[in-house]
């Protein structure tokens, strides 16, 4: 774990989102609590997403959401404690949760086209994998044609914002 974390402390994009969100929600948020990690937490979700509306499929983004919990992930790792902690910040501080979520925004703007890790990591889930490892047809998954990226863009931090300022206008 020391190896872990002394890697994402020098590079914290080493790793995928969804590996991220396992550190931060393993060691972060119970250490120094939702409202420290929360804008962290946001640039891993946003670079995520946005690598799912790229390179994943429909089934994929549905896994990864339903079976991986993605965007409850960090808290549902860090424990009961951290889900009231985000509760009782969401309903008594928006206005703090809506500046951190805008802050993770921000840095993962900085890094969307300059990241160590492979953008390719939602290709790893979906039905057409499990169809393949059982025999059936093996394909890549279709990538998002590059002329399509800005609009993932903007639909990435629009859906990290809604999941945490549900009643937001999400105008990013």
């Amino acid at each position: 774990m020391d190896a872990v974390l002394t890697q994402f402390e020098s590079s914290p994009l080493k790793f995928t989102p969804l590996e991220n969100l396992d550190i931060l929600g393993a060691y972060y948020v119970p250490r120094e609590g939702v409202e420290k990690a929360l804008s962290i937490i946001v640039m891993n979700q946003v670079l995520g997403w946005y690598d799912a509306l790229r390179f994943g499929t429909e089934s994929g983004r549905a896994e990864i959401v339903q079976n991986e919990g993605f965007f409850k992930r960090p808290f549902i790792i860090a424990g009961a404690d951290s889900i009231k902690q985000m509760t009782a910040l969401m309903k008594e501080h928006p206005d703090q949760v809506k500046d951190a979520v805008q802050q993770g925004i921000d840095f993962a703007t900085k890094s969307k086209d300059s990241h160590p890790y492979d953008s390719h990591w939602p290709e790893a889930y979906g039905l057409e994998r499990i169809a393949c490892a059982q025999g059936g047809k093996c394909v890549s998954p279709p990538v998002l044609p590059q002329d399509q990226w800005q609009v993932a863009w903007q639909l990435s931090k629009q859906r990290v914002l809604a999941y945490y300022v549900p009643t937001s206008s999400q105008s990013q």
